[in-house]
């Protein structure tokens, strides 16, 4: 399994679409720097690194998980219309290979998450202090370092990431064999449920490292939620993947 998972990850890592979800991130995480940097500073009492990174990971908490879309969704009819997938099931079996395949779509999710936030982060620590600053939101009353925080929220930005990506790889491409469509429907879905969706399940978590508040219960609801969500494309991916024999020739 695990030279599966390599061997995924060094596929999908030669491929534009990874740099161009790692520069959506990057991109993302400055607007947000500058939207902080353009504040008045001095009335605050003065900027601070822990804040201005915060502040930077706002914009991409919105429209983070929909960076695996982008980088991972057209893998598998990509795969489907060069031949790859017949080749590779002549191999491993079925199951070893969907496995693969999620692990390292989740794994290289996360990883354009973190990475895409280094450059944001290294200016922010470098323009500012790391000075103490007054986290609210749900981990509010836990207390604890700013940094213990920012690796909390964080977290959940990448299990949303992982989780979205998941969907948008074993179900989404189950149903369509154009790798533009692969790629476009999870995003359509995604902002139109944002639209349309109650706020209590709204599936858009906008994660404000500063002041994080879950849509649904406490701190830890979403988390619960995303996995959730993983877990049952996962359920309806299988039933549709089944029914797909014919396109592995």
């Amino acid at each position: 399994m695990g030279p599966m998972i390599r061997m995924e990850l060094l596929r999908s890592a030669r491929t534009r679409n990874i740099r161009v979800a790692l520069g959506v991130i990057i991109g993302l995480s400055f607007l947000g720097f500058h939207q902080y940097a353009s504040l008045d500073l001095a009335a605050m009492g003065g900027g601070a690194g822990w804040l201005a990174f915060a502040q930077s990971v706002s914009p991409v908490g919105v429209l983070g998980p929909l960076i695996g879309a982008i980088a991972f969704g057209d893998r598998v009819p990509t795969d489907v219309r060069t031949g790859y997938l017949a080749l590779a099931l002549m191999r491993v079996r079925p199951s070893t290979l969907v496995v693969a395949r999620l692990l390292a779509s989740a794994i290289g999710t996360i990883a354009i998450v973190v990475l895409g936030l280094v450059p944001a982060f290294i200016v922010s620590v470098v323009a500012f202090p790391l000075n103490r600053v007054s986290f609210s939101g749900a981990l509010a009353a836990h207390g604890g370092s700013d940094w213990v925080f920012t690796l909390a929220n964080l977290s959940v930005l990448c299990l949303a990431s992982a989780a979205w990506t998941v969907s948008t790889v074993f179900t989404v491409s189950a149903m369509v064999r154009n790798p533009y469509w692969a790629m476009a429907i999870p995003v359509a879905l995604y902002l139109l449920a944002g639209v349309l969706a109650p706020p209590r399940f709204n599936p858009i978590v906008h994660i404000d490292l500063l002041n994080y508040v879950p849509v649904v219960g406490p701190w830890w609801s979403d988390g619960v939620v995303w996995t959730l969500w993983a877990l049952l494309c996962l359920i309806l991916g299988s039933a549709l993947w089944r029914r797909r024999g014919d396109w592995v020739g």
